[in-house]
């Protein structure tokens, strides 16, 4: 199956830090998920400007994978949003 884009966003990412250099960013959005590249990064199995960033949906939840080592295939961390489900927020007393 060939995963179609749905939505591209080009864009230059601001410095938060005030040094004004600015980083290109790439967001792609597919049926199975969300790539985020920056121009100057990647993976070990991608070209410039790779998939660091990748979110999908594990049966209903958001997952975020994320590579903070070009060398290495597997992503560094995985990281689920369960916890940040609005059915688990607590209203104060």
């Amino acid at each position: 199956m060939i995963d179609t884009i749905v939505n591209c966003i080009e864009m230059k990412l601001q410095d938060s830090e005030g040094s004004g250099l600015p980083l290109n960013v790439m967001i792609k959005a597919t049926a199975s998920g969300i790539d985020i590249s920056f121009n100057g990064y990647s993976t070990a199995t991608e070209n410039n400007p790779g998939t660091p960033i990748f979110i999908e949906n594990r049966n209903g939840v958001p997952h975020v994978l994320l590579w903070d080592d070009i060398n290495k295939e597997d992503p560094s961390h995985v990281i689920s949003l369960e916890g940040a489900s609005i059915h688990l927020r607590v209203e104060p007393d």
